[in-house]
C-alpha cells in the first residue's frame, strides 16, 4: 500500500437526496453508492496522475451489506474493477466499555442493554467485522473509542482479547483507534492516552487522528501532541471546522456560517503541524463528509492535501 486518499460513505446519502446528488443521483444502496464513490475516487486518483490510491470508508451505513454474502461479492467486484482500497470503520454501537455503549446506544438504534453487552460479546463482533473485511480486500479498519473518563480507562483494555489480536495477524489487517470528539474533554479525545493503551495492544493495533475531533470546545492546542500524532498515525480523518461543533469541512471550504478567519487559522494548524510533518508512504488520509458538497470543493481539499504532504 502506499498513500492512500478516500472519500467516506455515509449515512446521509441514503436519506438526503440533496447529499445523494453530490456523487450522482441513484437508487440508495450500499453497491450503488460505494460504485458511485469508486467511480469518483478513480477518476481524481487518475486526474492527479496516480499521486495517489483512491480509496472509500465503509462506515455503520455500510455494516450490513459489508457482513451478508451478496454484499461482499458486489464490493469485492467494485474494488477490483476500479482499484479501490477500502477502510472499515466499525458501528459506533460497537465502541469497546459499557460506559461507551450506552453512550451511543440510541444513535446506533441497538436494543441491546448495555450491561449484557460484555468483553467476549465485544469481541465476537469485532471477529466477524474483520473477517467481513477481509473477505473484501480491507487491510484498514477504524474503531472509535468511548467518551470516559480516566478513572474507566483500564476498563476498555478488557475487551480488546488476544483473540481480536490473532485474528488481525492471521488477515494482515491493522486495526486503528481514534480520538474521540473532544466535547466535554473525555480521556480518549487526547493523543496520549490513546497513545498508552496502543502500547498495551501490540502491533496489530494503530491510531487514527481525526484533528477535527480534536479540536471541538479545545481552549488550546497542544502542538507537541499534534506532532506526536503526525508521527504515529496510520490513518488520518482530514476535515476541519471552526471549535464550535465537529462540522466535517473540506481543507479549504469557507461556508457561510462560519468565521473565514477562524477556519484559515484552524486550517493553518492543521497544516504547519500535522499534515506538513506526516510520511504519507502507506497512510491512509479519509475525507469525512456528513453535507451535500460540490465536487470542484473536493478537488480544492485534494489540491490543498497534496500540498501540505508535498505529495
Amino acid at each position: 500500500m502506499s498513500t492512500v486518499f478516500a472519500l467516506n460513505n455515509s449515512p446521509y446519502y441514503y436519506v438526503n437526496p440533496l447529499m445523494l446528488g453530490s456523487i450522482g443521483l441513484t437508487v440508495p444502496t450500499t453497491a450503488r453508492l460505494v460504485r458511485k464513490l469508486a467511480i469518483l475516487m478513480r477518476s481524481l486518483a487518475d486526474a492527479n496522475d496516480g499521486a495517489f490510491l483512491p480509496g472509500i470508508q465503509l462506515g455503520v451505513e455500510s455494516d450490513r451489506a459489508l457482513r451478508s454474502a451478496s454484499g461482499q461479492r458486489a464490493l469485492s467486484s467494485i474494488r477490483e474493477e476500479y482499484d479501490v482500497s477500502y477502510i472499515v470503520h466499525f458501528p459506533d454501537y460497537l465502541v469497546p466499555g459499557p460506559s461507551g455503549h450506552t453512550s451511543m446506544l440510541g444513535h446506533a438504534l441497538s436494543f441491546l442493554p448495555a450491561h449484557l453487552f460484555t468483553p467476549r460479546m465485544f469481541s465476537d463482533a469485532v471477529l466477524e467485522r474483520l473477517d467481513a473485511a477481509h473477505a473484501i480486500g480491507s487491510e484498514t479498519l477504524v474503531m472509535h473509542l468511548p467518551a470516559m473518563r480516566e478513572r474507566d480507562a483500564e476498563t476498555v483494555l478488557t475487551y480488546f482479547t488476544p483473540r481480536n489480536a490473532l485474528r488481525l495477524q492471521d488477515n494482515g489487517q491493522l486495526l486503528s483507534i481514534e480520538n474521540c470528539n473532544n466535547k466535554g474533554n473525555p480521556y480518549f479525545g487526547d493523543i496520549e492516552p490513546i497513545q498508552w493503551l496502543l502500547s498495551c495492544l501490540g502491533d496489530r493495533y494503530g491510531f487514527c487522528f481525526d484533528f477535527g475531533h480534536y479540536i471541538v470546545e479545545r481552549g488550546s492546542i497542544d502542538n507537541k501532541a499534534l506532532r506526536l500524532a503526525a508521527r504515529t498515525a496510520a490513518v488520518h480523518h482530514v476535515h476541519i471546522n471552526d471549535r464550535r461543533s465537529d462540522a466535517h469541512l473540506f481543507l479549504g471550504e469557507r461556508p457561510d456560517g462560519f468565521s473565514r478567519t477562524k477556519l484559515e487559522a484552524e486550517e493553518r494548524i492543521y497544516v504547519d503541524e500535522v499534515l506538513s510533518n506526516v510520511d504519507p508512504d502507506n497512510t491512509v488520509f479519509v475525507m469525512e463528509r456528513n453535507r451535500p458538497f460540490d465536487p470542484a470543493q473536493l478537488e480544492e481539499a485534494i489540491r490543498r492535501l497534496r500540498s501540505a504532504l508535498s505529495l
